[in-house]
């Protein structure tokens, strides 16, 4: 017989109904002695949501929250994926912190959790069937990002999968200060899910370790046994959080909220651009306001939306779209405003510089007469590091335009990655706990991650007291 229990619980009423819904879920939980010390994972589950998707979703279980929702008649075998974590030592303590945690506050974050699963799920199922994996590695999603395509982390692990920034490159995605696809669910899914079937057949077809793969790196992974993998305190807590999750929503009868999703989408709808875009043009022309823009298209990360890119259309309400295709050729030409100041000289060109291979900033900037601080006003960069292709705008005076023209042209020896490594122009650079190779790159203006691996002859897994040989681009 099922357990239903619709009023608000407090005090030893709470803490009894939570034990016994874990020994529900664990009938075979036995602790192990390991100690846990605060770890990310709650932090994501109370940030889950964005606020629009949050609203809407307070809103609807406002007048339906049963807690905690009713125990099914019939429970699903486990999965193969299931199956595997249960033969993984549990912790009572910690699979304990885990349930209190999304059952708290009358049940509101598990109820949100699964709400936005139940959004993101089916395109999960989607990419995981095409490439003939477990579906409940979409539980992943739930665990390193709370279902949130904005995440983002210290080491920049960013989007529902928490993807690393090489990965995701060597992924195909798209990565710059304009657009980063790890935030763009359907993308992201697709490159994940291949890259978490490549590392299941590197693996032989080993659950555990492809996690730890996606987790914490092929070559961490590939270097220990099993055991060590969940002996790890990280990956010990990602374990355990997804065996609750997996066993929360397998085991609670609930309401799916997807009919609901997709009437409250009905309200927005996708139109392509055939040209760049600025965000404050959708302001100034649409009245649109720029945080439900972006938290509609969370892809977009910049300051402009620059087109066409991949031909993916970009999401707005229903009652602007009459607007939008009325005002396209005021969108189009809109540009921000530079200040006088920013300019070489009032009468100054407007120039469009295509990043080349060899190239950063202050190389071109010394090739076009202006500083790197103004090349990063211009083009509202939030970092010295650009990529090869990316379009600069550059406002120079004409003796300035005429020596960049002289200039521009990358010369061999100027290559930051071809000089050769017993060069002058060296640094040596020892890891931190905590490093990543996006993390170090930053330290050094114009290098980025590909760069550093290319020296060192290494991939992107790293230890702390590692050297790593960093090139000057000066």
């Amino acid at each position: 017989m099922p357990f239903s229990f619709k009023q608000p619980m407090h005090g030893l009423y709470l803490y009894s109904m939570k034990k016994l819904v874990f020994l529900f879920l664990f009938p075979l939980s036995f602790a192990v002695s390991a100690q846990h010390a605060p770890n990310e994972l709650a932090e994501r589950w109370n940030q889950a949501s964005l606020p629009w998707f949050h609203q809407k979703i307070s809103q609807r279980l406002s007048t339906n929250k049963p807690c905690p929702p009713t125990f099914k008649e019939q429970i699903a075998a486990p999965s193969a994926l299931e199956q595997a974590l249960l033969t993984i030592p549990s912790n009572k303590e910690l699979e304990m912190e885990y349930i209190d945690l999304l059952l708290s506050q009358n049940c509101e974050r598990f109820l949100e959790i699964q709400s936005l699963a139940d959004l993101y799920f089916p395109l999960l199922h989607k990419h995981l069937d095409r490439v003939e994996m477990d579906r409940d590695y979409a539980f992943l999603t739930m665990v390193l990002s709370g279902l949130n395509p904005t995440f983002r982390n210290s080491s920049d692990q960013a989007g529902l999968w928490a993807l690393d920034f090489v990965n995701a490159k060597r992924q195909g995605l798209h990565i710059d200060q304009d657009i980063d696809e790890r935030r763009a669910a359907s993308l992201a899914t697709e490159a994940t899910t291949e890259l978490l079937r490549a590392y299941f057949e590197v693996f032989e077809m080993n659950h555990i370790k492809t996690i730890a793969a996606h987790v914490k790196g092929a070559k961490w992974t590939n270097a220990r046994k099993e055991s060590e993998i969940v002996a790890d305190l990280e990956m010990f807590q990602v374990f355990t959080a997804l065996k609750v999750c997996m066993r929360l929503r397998g085991n609670f009868e609930r309401e799916n909220q997807l009919v609901f999703w997709l009437n409250e989408l009905n309200s927005f709808d996708a139109i392509p651009i055939a040209d760049t875009i600025y965000k404050e043009a959708l302001v100034q022309v649409l009245g649109l306001k720029k945080s439900t823009f972006e938290e509609l298209n969370p892809a977009y990360i910049g300051n402009r939306l620059p087109a066409p890119h991949r031909e993916v259309p970009i999401i707005i309400p229903v009652e602007k779209m009459e607007l939008f295709l009325s005002m396209a050729d005021s969108l189009y030409q809109w540009k921000p405003p530079v200040k006088a100041k920013e300019k070489i000289v009032e009468s100054g060109k407007e120039n469009e510089y295509i990043v080349r291979s060899g190239d950063v900033l202050g190389k071109i900037a010394d090739n076009f007469g202006v500083r790197v601080s103004q090349i990063m006003d211009w083009n509202n960069l939030r970092s010295d590091r650009i990529n090869v292709g990316q379009r600069l705008l550059i406002y120079t005076a004409d003796k300035a335009q005429n020596k960049s023209k002289a200039t521009s042209e990358p010369r061999a020896s100027n290559k930051v990655a071809d000089r050769p490594p017993n060069s002058n122009e060296t640094e040596t650079y020892t890891v931190k706990s905590g490093d990543s190779l996006w993390q170090i790159a930053q330290k050094f203006p114009g290098v980025s991650a590909e760069d550093i691996m290319k020296w060192n002859k290494i991939s992107t897994d790293i230890r702390p007291g590692q050297k790593l040989i960093i090139h000057s681009p000066k």
